[in-house]
């Protein structure tokens, strides 16, 4: 009987480590590829910010020189807080798509700022400020829209709107019922030696997360990430800060994973070693 169950536990062991690491592989694709709160946390990122403050600044000055303002008036006007806080609005409207009519509504950048400056340092009337404060807004929305669009809108709501949402998660609910089975039945197996069982399966686990851990982390802490920025860009800002927030998530999921794993395995070891100590 020993013979067999150890027979089948070479067996399901290989089984079970491969089934955690592509479970965790498949939920992370799911719930952190898909999850705009990682997008807010790695797109908006300070780089990012700061160079799209450069390429807005030189919309504004143009529009200021029409409006016979100061050069450089419009210099950093638009503080990189509010543009950190219009991505993550346009984010939220990127992920909302497949809530709405499968199109794009863009958020709109407040202009009273803008009439505001202008009303209070020149001799126009409201509506010119008007239409001063809607051409700044307009300038902001498209510099910040045609990076974001160009990631987001063209990436992930292609994603959203695909079937792949729906297989991602069949695929992540079909291994995770695989592995929590092949948990169960190995605990089953050992159920005269319960201790054997947990470890084999936390063991499998601890196996299956490394798998994960290991490269992502790797690849995290040498930053490759950084170095394929041949051609720094807000483009490239936000196409290595998606890398980031598959990486990061990834890191944090199977970190957890080891962690646990850690937690039951390592005082079932030392009580073995105890146990065979009395024995002796």
């Amino acid at each position: 009987m020993k013979k067999f169950r150890t027979f089948l536990t070479v067996i399901i062991v290989p089984i079970l480590i491969a089934g955690v690491a592509l479970s965790l592989l498949s939920g992370i694709l799911r719930f952190v590829v898909l999850n705009p709160n990682y997008y807010k946390k790695n797109l908006a990122n300070k780089s990012y910010c700061e160079q799209m403050q450069g390429y807005i600044n030189e919309d504004l000055d143009h529009i200021a020189i029409l409006y016979n303002l100061e050069d450089g008036a419009m210099e950093n006007f638009v503080s990189t807080e509010s543009i950190k806080e219009y991505t993550s609005r346009y984010i939220d409207a990127v992920f909302d798509i497949n809530n709405t009519d499968g199109s794009l509504v863009v958020p709109k950048y407040r202009n009273n700022e803008f009439v505001n400056y202008i009303l209070s340092n020149t001799s126009y009337n409201y509506d010119a400020a008007t239409d001063f404060g809607d051409d700044c807004a307009e300038a902001v929305e498209s510099n910040l829209a045609s990076i974001n669009q160009d990631i987001l809108l063209d990436n992930v709501a292609l994603l959203l709107e695909s079937d792949l949402v729906i297989q991602f998660t069949a695929l992540f609910v079909m291994l995770a019922g695989l592995t929590l089975g092949l948990m169960a039945l190995l605990i089953f197996m050992y159920i005269g030696s319960l201790r054997q069982g947990v470890i084999a399966v936390f063991g499998s686990v601890f196996c299956g997360a490394t798998l994960i851990f290991v490269p992502l982390w790797v690849f995290e802490l040498k930053g490759y990430t950084e170095r394929l920025n041949l051609a720094p860009s807000a483009g490239y800002v936000q196409l290595t800060g998606i890398i980031n927030t598959f990486i990061g998530g990834g890191v944090k999921i199977a970190g957890i994973c080891l962690l646990v794993s850690l937690v039951i395995l390592v005082p079932l070891f030392i009580f073995a070693k105890k146990s065979k100590k009395r024995e002796k």
